[in-house]
């Protein structure tokens, strides 16, 4: 591991230029779940936690989020940051923020995927509780910057992927710093679903939707998938849950 590739505390505090607080660990069990547990004590807006690797990274529907010492895994809090399109909008600022760096096209499967050459490099996973008056809302990125030693899981070898096969062309410290920058500096705008779209997969492309050939048709203001039938009817998706029961997964392009 080179300078390129071990994140560190001071070199983040360095290039973020914000004053949030920055928790870092060398290894926890889930940064999202160590900030759920520090909400009683009030932490400020924009209070960052991050770690080298996670022993119980998770995603959503507390699926596991493989995370040894080859990614980025940061939370950011975020206080009284009240809108239904947050994760629409840390996946896009996400987004930007590699691309501005790496040159990288990056994709977002709706809602939450971060999508690099058809492979998954990372995710979103966005949660929120109250204190008081207050809503804290637990904002949690993971990507995978490098392929992990020995490779990927035999489970997710297939779907898996990194930013970075070989040497990275941008510190994993700059990165994280330029993520939480834009996350915490940035407002949700008007124009957020437009940017969404034009990170879209699979959009305008046939897909399976419960056995039924169907076009990933648009986004709604509200962020729900829509999707179009072969009759013109639409199908508005509401929670990426339904993906799970409905089988979404199998594309019909290039099979």
């Amino acid at each position: 591991m080179n300078n390129l590739t071990k994140i560190s505390k001071q070199k983040i505090e360095s290039y973020l230029g914000l004053p949030s607080e920055i928790i870092f660990f060398e290894e926890t069990e889930s940064t999202n779940d160590y900030a759920k547990k520090i909400i009683r004590e009030a932490p400020d807006d924009g209070t960052i936690i991050i770690a080298a690797a996670q022993t119980k990274g998770r995603g959503q529907y507390g699926r596991a989020f493989h995370s040894p010492e080859s990614g980025i895994y940061l939370t950011i809090i975020r206080k009284n940051f009240n809108s239904e399109l947050v994760t629409i909008f840390v996946a896009v600022k996400t987004a930007e923020a590699i691309e501005e760096l790496t040159g990288l096209k990056i994709s977002v499967k709706w809602v939450n995927d971060l999508i690099l050459n058809s492979k998954k490099v990372g995710g979103i996973l966005t949660e929120s509780t109250f204190f008081g008056e207050d809503k804290y809302t637990i904002i949690g990125v993971g990507i995978n910057f490098t392929e992990p030693i020995g490779g990927f899981p035999h489970d997710i070898k297939d779907i898996a992927g990194a930013l970075f096969k070989d040497e990275p062309t941008v510190c994993i410290s700059k990165l994280t710093a330029a993520i939480a920058n834009k996350i915490i500096t940035e407002s949700i705008n008007e124009d957020i679903i437009f940017k969404y779209k034009t990170k879209l997969y699979n959009l305008n492309e046939a897909v399976y939707y419960n056995e039924e050939k169907v076009i990933v048709n648009d986004v709604s203001p509200k962020g729900e998938l829509v999707l179009l039938k072969e009759n013109a009817e639409k199908i508005i998706l509401t929670s990426p849950s339904m993906f799970l029961t409905k089988n979404f997964s199998k594309k019909l392009c290039n099979q």
